[in-house]
């Protein structure tokens, strides 16, 4: 039972001490929530809004041009 107890308090330490794909996860995390902010945005401005927001940047666009 010792062996046991011993084995997996080194799995749980070597578990919280691992960096490897940490990263991977971060920018997955971030990216999930700028995706969730723009569904939202789109949900509550409605495809009008949307319209406005696009066309005001093709605008700019076009002017810096």
């Amino acid at each position: 039972m010792t062996k046991l107890y011993v084995r997996v308090k080194d799995a749980i330490q070597n578990f919280n001490h691992r960096e490897e794909g940490q990263d991977g996860f971060e920018y997955l995390l971030v990216s999930g929530v700028v995706t969730v902010a723009v569904v939202a945005a789109i949900a509550l401005g409605g495809p009008g809004q949307m319209n406005a927001i696009w066309t005001a940047v093709k605008d700019a666009v076009v002017a810096a041009l």
